[in-house]
């Protein structure tokens, strides 16, 4: 097989679309390696370096993909020396996630609990210097 990929990697070379041709014979393998399944879930967008980008579908196939990474780079390892050292996996169309603020609570809920605190605190104390005066 690697014999065979790199005849067709050197065939590839000095074409006009090289990138193009080099980025057919990945997603080929690629589909080979993860299945149908993942394939029709991902697309690979560019393979710059050793490393190649994948859009997934959505942000848990994202996520689910990234645990199989070490898997995945062990299969494509059948491509010798063109097989990718990294996988990037990003979401197609994905909405920026909110802010999280501090403590993961809303602004407006803890500064209210501050100041409920600090009441309570000095009703506290007060009633305890009433006790002590008589």
């Amino acid at each position: 097989m690697r014999a065979l990929l790199d005849i067709l990697l050197n065939a590839g070379r000095g074409m006009v679309d090289e990138t193009g041709f080099h980025l057919a014979l990945i997603r080929g393998a690629w589909r080979r390696t993860v299945g149908e399944t993942i394939d029709s879930k991902t697309k690979i967008t560019s393979w710059s370096g050793r490393t190649l980008q994948v859009v997934c579908a959505d942000r848990t196939w994202q996520k689910q993909l990234d645990l199989l990474r070490p898997e995945i780079l062990r299969k494509l390892d059948c491509l010798g020396r063109q097989a990718p050292l990294d996988i990037r996996f990003t979401v197609e169309n994905d909405p920026p996630r909110p802010k999280r603020i501090r403590g993961g609570r809303p602004k407006n809920i803890s500064q209210s609990r501050k100041a409920q605190t600090s009441v309570v605190k000095k009703s506290t104390v007060s009633a305890s210097r009433k006790k002590r005066v008589k």
